[in-house]
């Protein structure tokens, strides 16, 4: 996502990209980023939050399970909800750099120096 975002940033109408110059490769404002690793929070959210509960043993019985998950746990979606907005607002949307995002998201132990993987994943780019 932090691909997606650097690329849309660079040429946000223009033609696509096959190659970018070293020029290119760094790093863009924090707010190019934001609504690309927002959204792999949210994602993140889902899973661990809302639908941590859900237990399949197959990827097939996934969509079932969860369904199911849905169905019967209304109250509970409602109050996960409620602490995934939370999470949102309080936590992840104020963040200004991609460093504070890693802290917020919980990513530090992945990614303990977010500025230099940020560099390092735009480096190996062609």
């Amino acid at each position: 996502m932090l691909v997606i975002g650097h690329a849309r940033a660079l040429a946000p109408a223009g033609p696509p990209l096959r190659a970018l110059t070293p020029e290119q490769r760094a790093p863009r404002p924090y707010s190019d980023y934001k609504p690309y690793v927002v959204f792999v929070a949210l994602l993140d959210l889902l899973y661990t939050v809302m639908f941590k509960n859900v237990a399949a043993t197959s990827v097939e019985q996934w969509p079932v399970k969860l369904a199911e998950y849905i169905r019967h746990n209304d109250e509970a979606n409602a109050k996960a909800a409620e602490r995934i907005v939370a999470t949102l607002t309080d936590e992840l949307l104020p963040c200004t750099s991609f460093a504070e995002y890693c802290d917020a998201a919980g990513l530090l132990a992945d990614i303990p120096e977010p500025d230099a993987f940020l560099q390092t994943t735009l480096d190996s780019l062609p």
